[in-house]
């Protein structure tokens, strides 16, 4: 029995997207999040097994207790999630997936999600900057904060100085000053609800959630092809090793070529006849294995 040397592993939260940051501007955001995170392709094996109604919205909890995703040559990761899609005035707005090669605690998955939905999802708009895993306003409170500030810069530069003459500098100083301050707090009250969730690493959420379910898909799409070519080809030559056939064969396939591949796979995780003739065809030339011999009756 040959042992697998493609793996897939769930990859880590900072892998994917940079973890918190002190930044005005956040890159992880749900802005593209809809309905299409309910993809029938990607959700096929969660099974829905309750709903957590919270003061604004309600939580719909997916469970998929062992998911096999195939490996190369052979094998499979088991894999364990949660997801938890979180619908408001009719909309899917947040999801949150925790995916992890061990068992997931439903007990333990709703406190976090309790947790995320206090410290995230449902945080108060007065206690600072929204939380920039799970909301959309943080630009707008942005400008804001800096609007603010340059008021107060201003209000007190005018009381202090009626001259006018430091104007500018208390407006730049306000603007500079107020936001620093929320932003601050925003840090260490982030820090404080991170400290909340059970295992940080394993969640994802938002489109960050799609991709991951996405990745699964793509690694067992890759690998039903690598499967099937080495199989053809290890039936010409026995002595064609996997390490081999990646290196020196599927690595060199141009891409166009296993996109099709990728696209014409049946349900049974089977690539279309003709079409894996000529991914062999292609793949036994970059190793330079002879060409099997017609066979007549």
């Amino acid at each position: 029995m040959e042992s697998a040397i493609a793996v897939y592993q769930p990859p880590k939260e900072d892998s994917l997207t940079a973890r918190i940051n002190i930044s005005m501007f956040p890159t992880f955001v749900n802005e593209e999040l809809t309905a299409d995170i309910r993809d029938i392709s990607l959700l096929k094996d969660f099974q829905g097994i309750k709903t957590h109604h919270t003061k604004k919205g309600v939580w719909d909890i997916y469970s998929r207790p062992e998911y096999g995703v195939s490996n190369f040559p052979e094998g499979e990761t088991s894999i364990h999630s949660m997801l938890a899609l979180y619908e408001r005035k009719g909309e899917t707005q947040h999801a949150i997936l925790r995916s992890s090669t061990s068992p997931i605690d439903e007990q333990q998955f709703m406190q976090d999600l309790d947790a995320f939905t206090r410290h995230y999802t449902e945080r108060p708009f007065i206690f600072g900057f929204p939380s920039k895993l799970t909301t959309f306003y943080n630009q707008i409170q942005a400008f804001a904060y800096m609007a603010v500030g340059a008021g107060i810069g201003l209000g007190t530069v005018s009381l202090t100085n009626p001259s006018g003459l430091y104007t500018p500098l208390g407006v730049l100083i306000g603007m500079v000053a107020v936001p620093a301050v929320f932003m601050t707090a925003n840090v260490l009250s982030e820090k404080r609800a991170k400290n909340k969730i059970s295992a940080p690493g394993q969640y994802f959420t938002g489109d960050t959630a799609k991709r991951v379910l996405s990745l699964e898909k793509e690694h067992s799409n890759v690998t039903a092809i690598q499967r099937e070519l080495y199989r053809a080809l290890q039936e010409e030559n026995q002595e064609l090793t996997p390490e081999r056939f990646l290196t020196h064969g599927y690595e060199r396939m141009h891409d166009d070529l296993i996109q099709e591949g990728k696209e014409n796979i049946d349900q049974e995780g089977h690539v279309k006849p003709e079409l894996l003739e000529d991914m062999v065809n292609v793949v036994r030339t970059m190793l330079k294995i002879p060409r099997r011999p017609p066979q007549f009756a």
